[in-house]
C-alpha cells in the first residue's frame, strides 16, 4: 500500500505545480474583508480538522457529527462467515456503530490557530453466540479531549501550508462495562494515554479547483491504567475540490490509514470469548474514498458533509470491517 501513497502524493505535487502557474490571474481565492471565505473550497474537507487561518480577532465554533458503521467479518483481507469465528471463539461480532458528536473551538489568526475539541461517543455492538443468541452491548460517554496548535509555513492567495501538533488528553474511560462485563477494546471511550498528534498539510488553489494533501500520525505515549496501549496510527490524505461557485464546492478525497495493533492486554478480557478481546486483531491497513461538499451560507457560517467508503482493507487478524462513515458539520465564525 505504501507505493500507492507515494503515487498519490506525487500526483498531487504535479497538479499543484501546474496550478501555481495561475498565480497572476487567480484573484478569487482572496478572503473577504469580513473574515469569511470568498470561495467554498477554501476550508479542508470536513473529514480533516485544523484549518481556517486568516480570521484574526475572531473565533470559530464547529459542531460535528460522525456516524461510523462496521460490518463484515474479515480474516486478514478475506471475508469469513460467523461459523468460522465460532470454531475458535464463543462469540462472533456481527456489526458495530460509533456515533460521535464533536464540539470544537478555534482561535485563528493569519499565521496560527489554536483548537480545543470535546467529543461524545455512542457505541453499539451486535454479537452472535454459538447457541444462536444475539446480544447487544452499549457504551456511551465522553471521549478524549483534543488540544492542537497549527502554524502556517506558507500563506498566499494560491498556496497554504501548515504543520500541526496536537495533544490527546485522556478523558475517555478505558474500563467501561455493560451488564457488569468489561467491554472489548473497540467499545471503550478513550485511549487512557497522553497521545501526540503531529501533521503537515499543504493545499493549492486556482480559479477552477483546488488540491491538497495531509500526512499525520497519532503517537501513543505510555500505558494506561488497564495495562495496554493502543497502536500508533499513520495516515495520508489527498483531495480535489471544484470551485464551481463561491457558495458550493464538491470534493473527492483518498484516505489511507495504517493502524498498529494494541500492545499489552486488559487481563479482565477473556481472549477465548471473542476476537474483539484479542489485541493483535486491532491492527489494520485501509484505503478509502470520501465524497463531500462544503456549502457557504454567508461570511460567518457554513455546512459541510462527507461520505466515506472503503476501497480496500486488510487486518492483522479477525475483525469487523468498515462499512461506511458519514460526517456532517456546521461551522460558525464570531
Amino acid at each position: 500500500m505504501i507505493k500507492y501513497i507515494i503515487i498519490f502524493l506525487s500526483t498531487i505535487n504535479f497538479l499543484m505545480a501546474k496550478c501555481m502557474h495561475c498565480k497572476d490571474v487567480c484573484k478569487c481565492s482572496q478572503e473577504t474583508k469580513h473574515g469569511g471565505h470568498s470561495r467554498a473550497d477554501m476550508p479542508l474537507p470536513i473529514g480533516l480538522m485544523g484549518d481556517h487561518m486568516g480570521h484574526e480577532g475572531q473565533w470559530m465554533a464547529t459542531v460535528k457529527r460522525m456516524d461510523m458503521r462496521m460490518s463484515g467479518i474479515y480474516n486478514k483481507s478475506n471475508l469469513i462467515d460467523v461459523s468460522d469465528v465460532h470454531k475458535n471463539y464463543m462469540m462472533a461480532p456481527l456489526s458495530m456503530t460509533n456515533n460521535m458528536t464533536m464540539i470544537g473551538f478555534m482561535k485563528p489568526s493569519k499565521s496560527h490557530t489554536w483548537m480545543l475539541m470535546f467529543n461524545h461517543h455512542d457505541k453499539e455492538m451486535l454479537m452472535q453466540h454459538r447457541n444462536g443468541t444475539k446480544p447487544m452491548t452499549v457504551s456511551k460517554g465522553m471521549g478524549d479531549i483534543a488540544l492542537s496548535y497549527h502554524h502556517a509555513t506558507k500563506s498566499s492567495a494560491q498556496r497554504k501550508s501548515f504543520w500541526s501538533m496536537g495533544l490527546s488528553i485522556p478523558n475517555g474511560k478505558t474500563d467501561e462495562k455493560f451488564k457488569n462485563v468489561t467491554l472489548p477494546y473497540g467499545m471503550q471511550l478513550g485511549s487512557g494515554t497522553w497521545d501526540f498528534k503531529p501533521s503537515f498539510t499543504s493545499k493549492v488553489y486556482n480559479d477552477n479547483h483546488s488540491f491538497g494533501y495531509r500526512v499525520s500520525a497519532i503517537l501513543r505515549n505510555g500505558e494506561n491504567d488497564d495495562n495496554y496501549t493502543l497502536g500508533n496510527r499513520y495516515e495520508a490524505n489527498i483531495w480535489y475540490a471544484m470551485n464551481r461557485t463561491k457558495r458550493f464546492s464538491p470534493s473527492l478525497r483518498l484516505n489511507y490509514v495504517d493502524q498498529g495493533s494494541i500492545d499489552g492486554a486488559n487481563t479482565l478480557l477473556n481472549m477465548m470469548m471473542s476476537p474483539m478481546n484479542v489485541t493483535t486483531n486491532y491492527g489494520y491497513k485501509r484505503l478509502s474514498l470520501a465524497i463531500g461538499f462544503n456549502a457557504v451560507f454567508d461570511a460567518t457560517s457554513s455546512l459541510a458533509v462527507e461520505y466515506q467508503l472503503p476501497l480496500h482493507q486488510s487486518f492483522d487478524g479477525i475483525s469487523l470491517g468498515l462499512d461506511s462513515m458519514i460526517v456532517i458539520a456546521y461551522r460558525h465564525l464570531f
